[in-house]
Formats: C-alpha cells, sequence, structure tokens
C-alpha cells in the first residue's frame, strides 16, 4: 500500500475499518464505509500495520504493509 487503503469482500457494509501499529496504537478509523470506499493512509509511516474490518458478515483481520 502508498497512500489508500480498500476493503474488498463478500459484504455490503464496512460497520467500521481500524488501523493499528504494531505497537497497538490506534492510527486510524472510519465507521459506515462502502466496498471499494478508499481509506486515506497517506499520513500513515511507512511500516507494518494491523487492519480489522468489522462488517455485516462479522469482523474481518489482516496485516498490511505500507511503503
Amino acid at each position: 500500500m502508498t497512500d489508500w487503503l480498500f476493503a474488498n469482500g463478500n459484504f455490503g457494509i464496512m460497520k467500521q475499518v481500524t488501523v493499528i501499529d504494531m505497537r497497538g496504537i490506534k492510527r486510524l478509523q472510519k465507521s459506515n464505509a462502502l466496498p471499494g470506499q478508499g481509506l486515506y493512509i497517506g499520513g500513515l509511516s511507512a511500516g507494518l500495520y494491523y487492519v480489522i474490518v468489522d462488517t455485516d458478515k462479522g469482523v474481518f483481520r489482516t496485516k498490511v504493509l505500507k511503503k
């Protein structure tokens, strides 16, 4: 990733998207996003982040690398 984070999947609504750094500090949070709608992460430093996406179909977690 560079400046935008996109979450795509088999869900209708992203209730909340949270980006947490490796120290456990919440860096970004967005509520009620639509699939395909990007989350601007250009202000974050390069590094590894946890992304938690709470959707109408469940909660999904992954790690992403910001360049």
